[in-house]
């Protein structure tokens, strides 16, 4: 995905369905757009904290306090995204993992995992066991 999402880009999958809960409607995206999905909900609570015009791109590998969030805007995007998503994140997260990206993969990998399951492992054994067999096979030669 790039560095930056701009603010107009729509919520793909989401924002056509308002009475569904957002988690439920996440599940019904395929597992490779779920992350995509999930960044631009969190991208775009952040903007409306800030009120950031709607041209204005907003940097996802930056701190957020350096994009002008203080701790009242802290504490309002983290319960706006606690109602979002039906789970607690907790304020101090931000401190930890200080920037947009940091907190939708913590989002993926750490809370909402039910959702962002890796597909991959399977592919992940199968590759390793492919290269078990290689090696195996040129170990017996």
């Amino acid at each position: 995905m790039g560095n930056q999402i701009t603010p107009s880009r729509a919520v793909p999958g989401i924002d056509g369905y308002p009475d569904t809960p957002v988690t439920e409607q996440l599940t019904e995206l395929p597992m490779a757009q779920r992350r995509e999905v999930l960044e631009c909900l969190v991208v775009r609570e952040f903007r409306y904290t800030l009120r950031l015009p709607e041209d204005t791109p907003l940097a996802l590998d930056v701190a957020c306090h350096e994009v002008g969030l203080t701790p009242p805007h802290i504490s309002e995007t983290m319960q706006r995204l606690e109602s979002l998503f039906g789970r607690r994140i907790g304020i101090s997260i931000l401190f930890e993992r200080p920037t947009v990206a940091a907190l939708v993969a913590h989002l993926a990998d750490d809370l909402l995992t039910d959702l962002f399951e890796d597909v991959d492992k399977s592919i992940y054994v199968s590759r390793t066991a492919l290269w078990d067999d290689v090696l195996r096979s040129l170990h017996d030669d």
